[in-house]
């Protein structure tokens, strides 16, 4: 269940990172859509200009064909026409000065909430890292502790499997290593020799002398027990 949960999380930041990443190609796209339309703009801006130069020169040519009433009157009109360009001008500057402040406004807000984001990446990276830690330590402390539990009861089985196994005819020395399979409570269910002692009298009676010691002393714990017991490799040497 911890590794499911360390899985999620994982599969979770992976998630956050790829959402980060889809929202900076957003970010980047935006950005160039409104270069684009800026640059657009930019050239309607020069082609109005042209024309409006070429329609002043024309304007000019007739000026000097006209008679002196006429030139006053072509004067009037470049009058106006240089203010209204002033003022377009000057909108102009305010719009673009209005538009470079939202954009650093926006690029300000975009660098704190990335520094955020940052910020808790690491806050989280810093919290996996320590129950990893935490559960590294407890997994440790249980394997301990099942093996000092195991310990005890195999012990416990020797002596039990001992008092149904009688030595006598045998040479002294015999040993063998039996396989025994276990099921919760200590009922034996399967007993082999794996390694046999050289004499195969000696082999079939330790076997026998496990099924009769049967059940075997195991822990309650059952996850103790499917850890160690469920299937042991037992060293059968009676004294």
């Amino acid at each position: 269940m911890e590794e499911d949960r360390l899985k999620k999380v994982e599969q979770e930041r992976i998630q956050q990172e790829q959402e980060k990443q889809r929202l900076e190609q957003e970010r980047q796209q935006l950005e160039a859509q409104k270069q684009k339309e800026a640059e657009e703009q930019a050239r309607k801006q020069a082609e109005k200009q042209r024309e409006e130069e070429q329609a002043r020169k024309l304007a000019e040519e007739q000026r000097l064909k006209e008679e002196e009433r006429k030139r006053q009157e072509a004067e009037a009109e470049k009058q106006r026409q240089a203010e209204e360009a002033r003022k377009k001008a000057e909108e102009e500057k305010q719009r673009q000065a209005e538009e470079a402040r939202k954009k650093a406004e926006a690029e300000k807000q975009r660098q704190a909430e990335e520094a955020r984001k940052k910020a808790e990446a690491e806050e989280k990276r810093r919290a996996d890292e320590e129950q990893k830690r935490l559960a590294a330590e407890m997994a440790a402390e249980e394997a301990d502790r099942a093996e000092q539990i195991a310990g005890s009861y195999y012990g416990k089985i020797a002596t039990q499997v001992e008092r149904n196994f009688n030595i006598r005819g045998f040479e002294p020395g015999l040993q063998c290593v039996l396989e025994i399979r276990m099921v919760p409570g200590g009922e034996v269910v399967g007993a082999r020799v794996i390694k046999t002692s050289g004499d195969e009298r000696f082999d079939r009676a330790a076997e026998i002398a496990v099924k009769k010691a049967s059940p075997l002393p195991v822990p309650d714990d059952l996850k103790i027990f499917n850890a160690k017991f469920r299937k042991i490799n037992f060293l059968f040497k009676p004294e």
